[in-house]
Parts: structure tokens; C-alpha cells; sequence
């Protein structure tokens, strides 16, 4: 029996190991999730919020700091810390995989944890193009009862600056290119 590995070490190892893969599982798990379940053909571009990441990140975190808990002590009320740790992994993975931006042809589709909304392109008053030396570059779509959503330019979206002009002219909505320095 002195060779046996013992659970302290098994917990680290494994806390180690997720610790190590988790980087990999932040970024994929969103992106394919996302790309299986919501995507469609009406789809210009399926954007994926940062908060989806982030809540994938917050889930293993609760499962790293859930294996280093038992590795320092299994008692009664690290069973009960654990069990809580567990639900809030469980509530992050689930809310991470509730939030979409849809670019589509007949407007912009949010869904923010199961909340959709949907904006028209034909209530849109003004498409605000804001270019940042230092900063990411950001598309403010304004709405005619003055509402406003903004998006982060990435490679997506930068992709879709010619549909979105064409868009915007189709639609009579106002377009401006603002510089800041």
C-alpha cells in the first residue's frame, strides 16, 4: 500500500490538468455550441458575446477551485462547499450558451440569456461608424425612438462593412464615419 497515489494528489493532478486545458474550453466551447445550435441560413453573421467566455471561464473555475477544496480537506462543510461550487458551475455553463447577436437581412437579432429581441432594419434611423486609433473600432446602430446598440468591431463585423453600408443605403439609414484620436 505504499505506492498508492493519495486522493490529495489525484485532486491536484486533475486540478492541474483542467487548469491547464481550460484556456482551450473557453475559447471552443462557445464558438462550437453556437455555430451548432444557432446557426441559420437567414445568418449575414452569428456573433457570440464576450459574457458567453467569460461565464465558460467562471464554470471551470468553480471546478478548479471545487478539486483544491478536496485535496486540502474532505469534511462535511467542503461536501456542502462543494455541492455549491457544482450548482454554480452547472448555472454558468448553462447561462453561457444563452446569448447571441444575429446580423440577418431583416435586421439584428439579440438574444441575451433567452431574451430575444428584434430590431428591423426599417426602424433604424442612423449607423454610426466610430474608428479609434488605441481602442477597438465599434458600429453604433441607432434606433428611430432613439435606442442605441453598439457592437465591437471584429473580424465578423469587419467582414460585413460592405453589407452593412448597402443595408443602411437600402434602407435609407443614415451613415457616419467618425475618427477619434
Amino acid at each position: 500500500m505504499q505506492h498508492a497515489t493519495s486522493p490529495q494528489v489525484k485532486f491536484i493532478v486533475f486540478a492541474i490538468a483542467l487548469t491547464l486545458l481550460t484556456p482551450l474550453f473557453v475559447f471552443f466551447v462557445p464558438l462550437i455550441y453556437s455555430e451548432t445550435i444557432y446557426i441559420n441560413i437567414d445568418h449575414l453573421a452569428l456573433l457570440i458575446p464576450m459574457r458567453n467566455f467569460l461565464l465558460v471561464g467562471v464554470g471551470f473555475a468553480c471546478l478548479i477551485v471545487l478539486l483544491l477544496l478536496f485535496s486540502w480537506q474532505r469534511k462535511s462543510t467542503t461536501y456542502i462547499l462543494g455541492v455549491i461550487l457544482v450548482v454554480g458551475a452547472i448555472f454558468a455553463f448553462s447561462q453561457s450558451q444563452r446569448s447571441y447577436i444575429a446580423i440577418q437581412d431583416s435586421g439584428i437579432e439579440m438574444k441575451m440569456y433567452g431574451d430575444v429581441k428584434n430590431y428591423c432594419w426599417q426602424d433604424m434611423s442612423e449607423l454610426v461608424y466610430e474608428v479609434f486609433e488605441q481602442d477597438t473600432n465599434r458600429y453604433t446602430f441607432v434606433m428611430a425612438d432613439g435606442k442605441a446598440i453598439e457592437l465591437a468591431e471584429n473580424g465578423q463585423v469587419a467582414a460585413l462593412r460592405g453589407t452593412l453600408l448597402s443595408v443602411a443605403r437600402k434602407h435609407n439609414i443614415n451613415y457616419i464615419e467618425n475618427h477619434h484620436e
